[in-house]
């Protein structure tokens, strides 16, 4: 139908906003965040811990705030955004916009995933197998609840693991504070009367991320208490914790090599470590190993190369485990951030202890790569042992160093000057990039093949 004259043409319909939440740029990598704008909140910015990253901040658009932030150097960004409240105030929060979520010590993170981004392969393996246990369980609840006529579920079924997986085991000597004579339990560790808090305000975790201003750290968690004759170093306030996982089909008397692991809880819990493990020992059994998951105590103190927490690991903890369990093979070693600096400290204070070093993501600070790190209470500790690690290769001998680091981490500077020194000093180092930041994620996901490499050439070797 025609328009009269004189009637002035319709206004075109404005185009639909974009849905809120992120997206990436698929010829760029660039991501645009979007979020609704709300009345008692206002975003501010993006946080990220990426080392070299431009900042993203927002600026409004209709009823919607956009921020951009440049491709950054990771395939898989975590981030919170920055929002402040009607009263001025400033704190962290997850993207309401952003259903993905990303478990940590610290809380939940938003995650976006670029399109270069894949899980790694044996997570697959991983789901099949704990699907399989499932189903298994499922119909031998059946076949039992037919045997002996009832018609309900069995509560054993949830939560079914695939057989031949890790299982906890009390320590030789370790009692549990109000157990029942004789009880046992899976979580006794050993040789701690200390208190610890779950995130310590001062811990190298809880100083690296704002999230500890805007969400305080959890209420205290107490470690299993021991006679005191078991504190370890009490002069130095040092002591660890462990708990020592087995292969569910195995013998105290059978001969298994032993990993030794810092932070092994979160390892287990935000890592995978576990399950990857489980993985390795049914594709390769020469690799099925048992697990001493360790916990510091105070976690600033004891990973900061600490001549007395080195002393208490290799002198009092260690022995309990190889003394009670049949040990074959060197024993490896496994931290993360300052816990794989103190694991390479300990290798180096105690020749001979360890036969391999896997750290990921280590804090191996240097003034000339880490002057930013300057203000931390333990920082020239660090620095003395970083520097003198190689003034007596001697001490070095048999030993063989796994790094792997995110290219968007602070660190990676220093895990680069690390590893061409230890290779000059004929030390067999390999340094793994994976592109993520200093997260459990990026550390799961660069787990292999860097730590299966260094397990088959000490535990396998052909």
């Amino acid at each position: 139908m025609e328009q009269p004259a004189g009637t002035p043409p319709a206004a075109a319909p404005r185009p639909a906003a974009p849905r809120p939440g992120p997206r990436v740029d698929p010829a760029t990598g660039d991501i645009e965040f979007r979020v609704v704008a709300e009345p008692h909140w206002r975003p501010q910015r993006i946080w990220y811990h990426l080392r070299h990253a431009a900042q993203a901040t927002f600026h409004h658009d209709g009823d919607q705030w956009v921020a951009r932030l440049p491709r950054p150097p990771v395939d898989r960004l975590e981030y919170l955004l920055s929002v402040r409240w009607p009263d001025g105030t400033e704190s962290l929060v997850p993207d309401p916009s952003n259903p993905r979520r990303v478990r940590g010590v610290f809380g939940d993170k938003s995650v976006v995933e670029l399109p270069d981004y894949s899980p790694p392969w044996w997570l697959a393996v991983a789901d099949a197998a704990d699907a399989q246990a499932r189903r298994d369980a499922e119909a031998r609840a059946a076949a039992h609840r037919r045997a002996v006529g009832l018609d309900r579920r069995s509560p054993a079924v949830a939560g079914a693991r695939a057989g031949g997986g890790l299982i906890a085991v009390p320590m030789p000597g370790a009692g549990a504070v109000g157990a029942e004579p004789g009880a046992t339990a899976a979580t006794e560790g050993v040789a701690s009367v200390r208190v610890a808090h779950s995130a310590q305000p001062g811990d190298d975790r809880w100083r690296r991320s704002p999230i500890a201003r805007a969400r305080p750290a959890g209420g205290l968690v107490t470690e299993h208490a021991f006679a005191p004759d078991d504190v370890v170093d009490p002069e130095a306030e040092v002591a660890v914790t462990g708990h020592l996982l087995v292969p569910e089909d195995s013998r105290p008397g059978e001969p298994l090599p032993l990993l030794v692991v810092h932070d092994g809880p979160e390892y287990a819990e935000y890592a995978d470590l576990v399950r990857y493990l489980t993985v390795l020992a049914r594709i390769e059994p020469q690799l099925r190993c048992r697990v001493l998951l360790l916990a510091p105590v105070d976690r600033d103190r004891s990973y900061s190369a600490s001549p007395a927490y080195a002393r208490a690991l290799v002198t009092r903890m260690l022995p309990q485990v190889t003394g009670a369990f049949a040990t074959r093979g060197p024993l490896v070693g496994v931290g993360s951030s300052l816990g794989g600096l103190a694991m390479l400290h300990a290798a180096v204070a105690h020749p001979a202890t360890f036969g391999g070093v896997f750290s990921q993501s280590g804090s191996f600070f240097r003034p000339r790569t880490d002057d930013m790190e300057r203000g931390y209470r333990y920082y020239g500790r660090i620095v003395r042992f970083v520097d003198d690690v190689d003034a007596e290769p001697a001490r070095l001998a048999g030993l063989r160093v796994a790094l792997t680091c995110g290219t968007g981490e602070e660190n990676l500077a220093n895990n680069r000057a690390l590893a061409r020194r230890l290779t000059r000093l004929g030390v067999p180092t390999v340094l793994l990039e994976h592109p993520d930041g200093h997260n459990h994620t990026g550390w799961r996901d660069s787990l292999d093949p860097g730590l299966r490499t260094l397990l088959q050439r000490l535990w396998a070797p052909a």
